[in-house]
């Protein structure tokens, strides 16, 4: 997946500016003030977006950790968006799966594994 403008050294601002304007607004701030005060047509829109494979920014409340995460629908992954999200989001990579799923691939819980 290639956004233009997007390469290995864009900073946060970069990224989070050519999202807002992919989305049509003129700045980060206004993205977010829109999501905030349209929240119902903002979850509508992220379904259908999610649904046909692009990827959201759900973002925290301001009082909490106030950052944004990448989402997909796990049938849509593939190693371009895997690639960005690591490239650009600069987290961590977290998938959700049920116990038994994990269980089945050999996953732990990560309170049962000593970190050194």
């Amino acid at each position: 997946m290639e956004i233009r403008g997007l390469n290995q050294t864009s900073k946060l601002s970069d990224v989070q500016f050519i999202l807002a304007k992919e989305y049509g607004f003129s700045s980060w701030s206004a993205l977010k003030n829109e999501l905030n005060n349209n929240k119902t047509r903002s979850l509508k829109r992220a379904i259908s977006d999610l649904k046909s494979g692009k990827m959201c920014i759900l973002f925290d409340d301001e009082g909490r950790e106030n950052e944004g995460d990448f989402v997909l629908a796990v049938e849509k992954v593939n190693a371009d968006k895997i690639n960005f999200i690591s490239t650009h989001g600069r987290g961590t990579l977290c998938v959700a799966m049920s116990p038994l799923r994990a269980q089945k691939i050999g996953i732990e819980n990560l309170k049962k594994v000593q970190i050194q």
